[in-house]
């Protein structure tokens, strides 16, 4: 199996914990990782200039259609409460300090955005997505506008790089918008950040469309109730009934 070759499934890529002891790949540490999970690991390096070492496996998630649709940026809204289904098959190896690829940060993105909403969401579109090599904290707490896909996105990172990039999406759901960064991924979800830029355009239009409709609401409600108030006819005199 070639470590290079899944183009569209979750790829997990662990660290080597031998190597940042001992500055040596053993494959000690790959048989812990296939005894743990009992899955098939592979070596990979995922550095940039400066060696990485790490094992990758290709988790069975499932739906993953669900995820290939999502990144090719085409409107979701069926069978969304499926993407924590996916997000739980790949929870197991985040303990360990998990890197992704651009389809399994996608599913931790948007778990993120469940989380944030509080409810599955009905509807949700990928906007853009970035590979930021190399990001700070700060840089990616500032982070307001993503490669968009309708220019084509930022390239997929290659397997040698992956190491030291930041995914970032943009994502609107339910009429929200969200920037999602995805690096590292540990217990307790360090390496994630989420942060909401703005009700997207078609909530605007939805907003100011119901606006608009109250105030003739309101306005109608208001000529009818003069009209009643004009035609109601006036009531004899207290005591005086007619003769």
């Amino acid at each position: 199996m070639n470590a290079t070759r899944s183009e569209h499934r979750i790829a997990v890529y662990i660290l080597d914990a031998d190597y940042g002891r001992t500055g040596e790949v053993t494959g000690h540490f790959k048989t812990k990782l296939e005894a743990e999970y009992g899955c098939i690991f592979e070596e990979v390096d995922i550095g940039a200039g400066a060696s990485l070492p790490a094992w990758v496996t290709w988790p069975r998630a499932i739906a993953g259609g669900a995820v290939l649709l999502f990144l090719s940026g085409e409107p979701i809204v069926k069978n969304l409460e499926d993407w924590s289904k996916i997000y739980n098959s790949i929870a197991p190896f985040f303990k360990m300090g998990t890197i992704l690829n651009k389809d399994g940060a996608a599913v931790v993105a948007m778990r993120e955005i469940q989380r944030k909403l509080g409810v599955v969401p009905k509807a949700a579109r990928l906007i853009g997505y970035e590979v930021l090599p190399y990001a700070s904290d700060e840089e990616l707490r500032e982070v307001t506008c993503v490669a968009s896909l309708e220019n084509g996105g930022s390239p997929l990172p290659d397997p040698s790089f992956i190491g030291f990039g930041t995914h970032v999406f943009c994502i609107d759901a339910d009429e929200r918008r969200f920037i999602v960064t995805v690096n590292v991924i540990r217990a307790g979800d360090k390496g994630i950040t989420i942060r909401e830029l703005w009700p997207s355009s078609s909530a605007l239009a939805s907003s100011e469309r119901k606006e608009d409709l109250a105030r003739e609401e309101k306005d109608v409600g208001a000529g009818e109730r003069s009209k009643q108030i004009k035609s109601k006819p006036k009531s004899a005199p207290r005591g005086k009934g007619p003769k």
